[in-house]
């Protein structure tokens, strides 16, 4: 089985064991319920804290002005611990003083589904669900966060800072994040130690900086340049709208910087300061082993792909792949950068792809940074034609498709043919 088949094997495969489940409802009380169905209790940092391994809180439908420090595990043997909550269950931040909605720290086989996290608010760094330190098999699924606001409002983070133990077997599935203000973090991030994870089916609408990031490299997370989000899966995600309001505006719809061994498939990317960015923001990381293929990359502003570290100070790229992907008229921008835009990196295959370049703008802008890359069997379009098409080699501007695969040795770099791009359906609206 493939690696995302494992992960959804796995949660299938839970022990029939005798369970729990504790209700929590808008009308219930702490002192008098006993979290039955008909004696709920009020709070839901009371129900989880009565479960053991195997048990479930069911959160009736309402608004919930609470936050909620997880503080037990379930297991391997008994089963996970599951909240879940009704259509209509709102845990919302309005008024209630804390940083995080849901606060996960250093626990293992528990699932959190069917949630409205909204207006979640803070003067320190702000998020909806937090996983920090280490654990494992955890799902989260089918929440609906909106409006986190303020300075690194994430809505779903996963940070691993446990040197010798990573968070693993993690799930991110069928989530919408909309209307958040991560910046200048993330809406949705798995960084340090964190291993064996998908993150699939997710909506990503209006963020005010990268969508899906993947980190490896950052100190204050874990000092460990090993210990980076690696062996995962990227599938089937929708990212529109994120885009960043400061250092120029270069936020990626779907970014790994520092990440290792990650496969990145079947997700669309749209309005984003850039499509799908593969780079090393951290000095001496090497990002490497990730595979991009088959998804489709439109109309975003600044380039459909960004591959590399952005200076000599910072980390490198290689050892990737991007193929049979559709990158389509990416550099809408005034200040776009290029179709394809290499910075330091090497020894990346780039190959089989659709590129439509925006009519007037670079095709291709490759630094002298970027060596020993392969880049072949690609089909280019532009309106203005073969002869007219632009692109930027090791600083030096030049034009025509020709004169590109002679100047950059790419002579087998595919051939200029106009293709056909069909929109993905159910556009969402900016």
């Amino acid at each position: 089985m493939n690696l995302l088949t494992r992960f959804f094997a796995c949660l299938i495969a839970i022990p029939a064991v005798h369970a729990d489940v504790y209700h929590v409802a808008t009308t219930g009380s702490d002192a008098q319920g006993d979290g039955s169905n008909e004696r709920p209790w009020a709070g839901i940092q009371k129900a989880l804290d009565e479960c053991a391994p195997g048990d479930s809180v069911l959160v009736h439908a309402g608004t919930y002005s609470q936050r909620v420090e997880w503080n037990v595990s379930g297991s391997a043997e008994k089963g996970v611990i599951t909240l879940m909550g009704e259509d209509g269950t709102i845990l919302s931040g309005k008024g209630v003083k804390g940083s995080q909605l849901i606060r996960v720290e250093n626990q293992s086989h528990l699932r959190i589904e069917n949630l409205q996290l909204v207006d979640n608010s803070s003067p320190k760094e702000s998020a909806a669900i937090i996983l920090e330190g280490s654990g494992s098999h955890i799902t989260i699924s089918k929440c609906r966060i909106a409006r986190c606001k303020g300075k690194n409002a994430v809505a779903i983070g996963v940070y691993g800072t446990d040197t010798k133990t990573p968070y693993s077997d993690i799930v991110i599935d069928g989530n919408t994040i909309t209307d958040c203000e991560p910046a200048p973090s993330e809406a949705l991030a798995l960084n340090g130690n964190v291993t064996k994870f998908a993150v699939t089916n997710n909506t990503i609408l209006r963020v005010n900086n990268i969508g899906i990031d993947f980190i490896g490299g950052e100190k204050d997370i874990v000092n460990d340049s090993a210990a980076v989000a690696r062996d995962g899966v990227c599938k089937g995600n929708r990212v529109s709208y994120a885009r960043s309001r400061y250092g120029g505006g270069y936020a990626a719809g779907i970014y790994v910087d520092g990440g290792r061994d990650i496969v990145i498939e079947e997700n669309v990317v749209t309005g984003c300061d850039l499509g799908i960015e593969i780079g090393a923001e951290n000095p001496k990381i090497i990002t490497s082993g990730i595979t991009v293929r088959h998804n489709i990359i439109y109309q975003n502003d600044k380039a459909g792909l960004a591959l590399g570290g952005y200076d000599a100070e910072r980390g490198k790229v290689q050892d990737c792949r991007i193929v049979s992907n559709q990158f389509y008229q990416n550099t809408l921008h005034k200040k776009a950068q290029a179709e394809l835009w290499i910075q330091h990196a090497s020894n990346n295959v780039i190959r089989e792809n659709s590129f439509w370049v925006e009519k007037g703008k670079p095709m291709a802008q490759i630094y002298a940074a970027g060596k020993n890359n392969t880049v072949d069997a690609n089909t280019w379009f532009s309106e203005d034609g073969p002869d007219a098409v632009t692109y930027n080699w090791s600083g030096q501007n030049g034009r025509g498709f020709s004169a590109w695969q002679g100047v950059s040795g790419w002579s087998s770099s595919g051939h200029f043919a106009k293709w056909t791009f069909v929109p993905p359906s159910e556009e969402p609206s900016p």
